[in-house]
């Protein structure tokens, strides 16, 4: 595993940068893209393979839970014991 980012991050934010590649060298735990990309392949596959900006991402994302909750069946009342 390696990091790759661009010169400006690597410039702009060096100190954030080198402590990054230090817990890398020393084994600590860094996140890594492709498992979160799993996680959403896993949720849902064809949404989970498009690359898009993160605004457009959450407005599909928003777009796929209301469709869910607007067609569903609604859930059956339990009636009162009163």
């Amino acid at each position: 595993m390696r990091l790759v980012t661009c010169k400006i991050i690597k410039e702009g934010q060096a100190g954030k940068y080198n402590s990054a590649v230090e817990a890398m060298a020393k084994g600590l735990y860094v996140p890594v893209f492709t498992d979160y990309y799993m996680q959403l392949k896993q949720i849902d596959f064809q949404l989970g393979n498009i690359i898009v900006p993160i605004n457009k991402a959450l407005a599909m994302a928003l777009e796929e839970v209301l469709q869910y909750y607007a067609y569903r069946t609604s859930p059956k009342k339990k009636k009162s014991s009163v």
